[in-house]
């Protein structure tokens, strides 16, 4: 999901992965777990209506994420 700066809180369990245009990417630390360092994690933005509870665009765009093992 994507919040607004400040709107999502950090738990302990959180592991961040990197940034993306400036902006802290984060996952659990037990699916980064029963993933591992195998997986490529795809982070994009596609056309469409967000239907979640993710930050609204008035764009028409919305995130997508994926991954795919190596």
């Amino acid at each position: 999901m994507c919040y607004r700066a400040g709107e999502f809180r950090v738990g302990a369990n959180d592991v961040l992965l990197g940034t993306i245009e400036g902006t802290p990417f984060y996952i659990g630390a037990e699916q980064l777990k029963q993933w591992g360092d195998h997986m490529q994690f795809i982070i994009d933005a596609v056309p469409s209506h967000s239907d979640s509870f993710s930050l609204e665009t008035r764009d028409d765009m919305r995130f997508t994420t994926g991954a795919r093992s190596f």
